[in-house]
């Protein structure tokens, strides 16, 4: 019933960014928000961009986290469609 205060739990700067590493930092940093065990029906969404891997990732965890959504972040969302403009319309870049 009352406004939560948002908050960043964890920041991870990966040497590899492929679906694993990110499935692992989700989860580490759910470990961080409960560290006496995850609470699982109490993650509702991701925001992230459309890469390859974080599909697969956020696929993956849908799995383990049955109410997860995934929100694209608009700024990507907008750059995808530039770089679409861009491919296009040659003289645009």
């Amino acid at each position: 019933g009352k406004q939560v205060k948002p908050m960043l739990l964890k920041t991870y700067f990966l040497n590899k960014t492929d679906n694993v590493s990110v499935m692992r930092s989700f989860n580490n940093a759910c470990v961080v928000l409960w560290p006496d065990g995850i609470e699982y029906d109490r993650v509702w969404l991701v925001l992230a961009d459309q890469a390859s891997y974080m599909l697969l990732a956020i696929a993956n965890l849908k799995s383990m986290y049955s109410n997860l959504k995934h929100v694209t972040c608009i700024a990507q969302a907008l750059h995808r469609v530039c770089e679409a403009i861009k491919d296009e319309y040659s003289y645009a870049n």
